[in-house]
C-alpha cells in the first residue's frame, strides 16, 4: 500500500504542476487595460486552473491517507 500511495503522491505532484502553469497563463495573459474598473480574466481559464488545484489537493489528501492507513497496518 505504500507503494501505492507513492504513485499517487507522483500524479498529485504532476497535476499541482499542471496547475501553476494554468494559474501562471492566467496571470501573465490578463488585458493590461481594465474594463468596467475590473482587470479582465479568463474564466474558463480560471475555472479549469481552480479544478486542476483541486484535483492536485484531493489526490495529496488520498496520498496521505493511503500511507496513514499503511502505518497504521504494519
Amino acid at each position: 500500500m505504500r507503494e501505492l500511495s507513492y504513485v499517487v503522491a507522483f500524479f498529485s505532484a504532476l497535476v499541482l504542476l499542471a496547475a501553476a502553469a494554468a494559474w501562471w497563463k492566467v496571470v501573465s495573459e490578463t488585458e493590461e487595460e481594465p474594463t468596467a474598473g475590473r482587470v479582465g480574466v479568463h474564466s474558463k481559464r480560471v475555472k479549469s486552473a481552480a479544478r486542476a488545484t483541486a484535483i492536485a489537493f484531493a489526490l495529496s489528501g488520498l496520498a496521505a491517507l493511503l500511507a496513514v492507513i499503511d502505518w497504521f497496518l504494519r
